[in-house]
């Protein structure tokens, strides 16, 4: 008996998918790794965006992003570094840049740094909001560490304008937890002095191996 001679259809099919199987890697190869922002297919910039958004809870946040690069790949992951402006309470807008963590499987991000590099040169704040930062900052740690005798100590409080009344503040410092021993600290916030409000708070444990305190909001 002699084999049946294949369709029209079924030569179409195998032909389709022999031309659309064509610019896949052959499986067990590895691609070459991917240039910044080659992986188009992903929503890294809308994520990135509700990420800066989420950080700011409870405050009106726009976002504009100009440019995300894809700084480190992994399997579960990328590292990214975003560049954009911000309008934050209604100010006008603010350059920002933003590092981040991607997640692949849920394809969200979350904001690791928000640096505003648009403020002007930094200054000693004064008394009162100095002890504003630092009650606000402690208050956030024992929140954190709760059960634990944590105290901050915060020296060298700079505030610097960025627009219509807010105010980026960064200080060094030490945090004690008592008998659980002692950590370098780093505090960074936005303030809005029109109204007296914490926009964002946040501190950092530890170093950058370098002996200075990590920058950023």
């Amino acid at each position: 008996m002699r084999n049946a001679l294949p369709s029209v259809a079924a030569v179409s099919a195998l032909l389709l998918a022999a031309t659309l199987g064509a610019g896949l890697p052959v499986t067990g190869t590895l691609a070459a790794a991917p240039a910044p922002r080659a992986e188009s297919g992903l929503p890294f910039d809308a994520a990135v965006a509700a990420a800066v958004r989420d950080a700011f809870d409870g405050t009106a946040v726009q976002v504009e992003l100009t440019r995300v690069d894809v700084v480190g790949a992994h399997p579960a992951q990328r590292e990214l570094l975003a560049h954009g402006r911000i309008a934050v309470a209604g100010s006008g807008w603010i350059p920002v840049e933003v590092a981040a963590l991607y997640d692949v499987a849920s394809a969200t991000a979350s904001a690791q740094r928000i640096s505003l590099p648009g403020a002007d040169a930094p200054r000693a704040a004064d008394g009162a909001l100095a002890d504003g930062l630092a009650e606000e900052a402690a208050r956030r740690l024992r929140d954190e560490f709760a059960g634990q005798p944590a105290t901050l100590q915060l020296s060298g409080v700079r505030a610097a304008s960025v627009a219509d009344g807010l105010l980026v503040l960064d200080a060094t410092g030490r945090a004690d937890f008592g008998g659980e021993g002692v950590a370098a600290a780093a505090v960074h916030a936005l303030y809005d002095a029109r109204n007296g409000r914490w926009l964002r708070v946040d501190y950092q444990l530890g170093d950058d191996g370098l002996g200075d305190p990590v920058a950023g909001l």
